[in-house]
């Protein structure tokens, strides 16, 4: 009943989060470029949030590690971060420096959103056991998705058609910035709900030394294999990022209802694959089911290229289409990433661990959407250039995948911690095996 229970709050939880980030987020860039943002700043508005985030990421995972209960950072989080929104949404007031207090605050809320993250990672680890981490985890993912494909469709149709005015639609961008201070409390009110397990006393002796946690993650060759394969493919993945917007909107002519309708058939096509994925993985693996995600999200850079040679009728309908692909694979990789991560780090230093993955993949996520942005107008910033980058940006993710395929096929003879065919046992095994220091003779030691 328990375990039931915990189900059901970890999936509102998710949900409610889904609705504070969805009307926080998921027009951020156009709400900067209704104040009056330049192609710059909003290159800035993707590349700043990741450092505030990679500054607090080390500190803040080893606090959490200090602590009885690491639902407590999440706590915090989810605090600050509402706080944070809150203050986005009242920028318009600030007058010459509205659009530059936006990015400056938009950019802080990282900061708690990645320590949210990472310490909600951990906790999930803690409450809900390896075997039964893919059933909660995919439903979770489901309303998030759920909620996520309404959030967007009902925000982008009211941007896109109810204001009069790009005055009108700062208003109401700011109400979705109110609202999602709200909910934030909703989120908070599930999150303390979850039964976990009695707290434990942190081992200030040793495991939460700094010193003490890197030796041991040095030792740890099966993460460091892991977290520089996942690099590569990240350096690929978000090196196109702040391109996407400027492709939609430059040239492809999409507005607030385009942007949303584009969304929302992805977050329905998740939605309706998670399930699949999920089956899956209880069948193959979650390394198997990463490779497959990859191999999608490598595709969505290729299609906005060609989206860019049609003509104005046909290249937003084309896009919508094509984006199906991307949709369809999504819930692979979501599904998929974190439980790869868990059976990697260990249970000695987990969060600390988690921390420094979050940490090289938000390094990669100031670094490469600048590059992204940089190279699009070194090249002239015009369509040439918008297809040449977005042409990097596919091959880098197709190199990535094709990585995390041969590493895939280095540990087929090991026990995979989604496969529903390995017992409980083997599971455990599992993360154990591939989470600590291997022996040379361990396929997982050759990472």
């Amino acid at each position: 009943m328990s375990r039931d229970r915990n189900r059901t709050l970890i999936g509102l939880e998710g949900l409610a989060a889904a609705v504070v980030l969805n009307l926080a987020t998921g027009f951020a860039s156009m709400y900067a470029a209704r104040m009056g943002a330049s192609d710059y700043q909003i290159g800035l508005l993707q590349s700043l949030p990741p450092l505030f985030g990679l500054v607090v990421m080390i500190p803040g995972a080893l606090a959490t590690d200090r602590m009885r209960d690491k639902r407590r950072m999440a706590e915090i989080s989810i605090l600050a971060t509402a706080v944070l929104f809150l203050g986005v949404g009242l920028t318009p007031f600030l007058g010459a420096a509205s659009v530059g207090s936006m990015i400056a605050l938009f950019a802080l809320t990282n900061a708690p959103l990645a320590l949210y993250n990472t310490s909600w990672q951990a906790w999930f680890s803690d409450v809900v056991p390896p075997a039964l981490r893919n059933d909660t985890y995919a439903h979770r993912t489901k309303l998030t998705y759920l909620v996520g494909a309404i959030v967007l469709l009902g925000t982008g149709l009211l941007l896109a058609y109810a204001p009069g005015s790009d005055g009108d639609r700062i208003r109401l961008y700011q109400v979705f910035y109110g609202l999602a201070f709200l909910v934030s409390f909703v989120q908070l009110r599930f999150l303390r709900g979850v039964r976990t397990p009695p707290p434990h006393d942190p081992d200030a002796a040793g495991a939460f030394r700094l010193r003490a946690s890197i030796a041991a993650l040095l030792r740890n060759r099966a993460f460091l294999g892991f977290a520089g394969l996942a690099l590569v493919f990240y350096v690929g993945w978000q090196f196109s990022w702040p391109l996407f917007f400027i492709a939609q909107v430059r040239y492809l002519g999409a507005d607030e209802a385009w942007l949303s309708w584009i969304s929302v058939s992805t977050s329905l096509l998740n939605l309706a694959t998670t399930g699949y994925w999920s089956r899956f993985i209880d069948r193959h693996g979650v390394r198997a089911t990463l490779v497959v995600g990859m191999v999608g999200l490598g595709t969505n850079p290729l299609i906005y290229a060609v989206a860019t040679l049609l003509p104005s009728g046909v290249a937003l309908p084309f896009l919508f289409a094509l984006n199906a692909i991307v949709g369809l694979t999504f819930s692979a990789y979501q599904l998929s990433l974190l439980q790869c991560l868990l059976e990697v780090v260990g249970e000695k230093d987990k969060t600390f661990r988690i921390g420094v993955f979050s940490s090289l993949t938000l390094l990669s996520n100031i670094l490469s959407p600048m590059a992204g942005v940089w190279l699009y107008a070194a090249l002239g910033s015009d369509q040439r250039a918008i297809i040449l980058t977005m042409g990097i940006s596919t091959v880098l993710r197709f190199v990535g995948a094709g990585l995390f395929l041969l590493r895939w096929r280095a540990l087929r003879g090991t026990p995979d911690i989604g496969r529903k065919t390995a017992s409980p046992v083997e599971a455990v095994q599992a993360t154990g095996a591939l989470g600590t220091g291997a022996s040379a003779s361990d396929p997982a030691a050759t990472e």
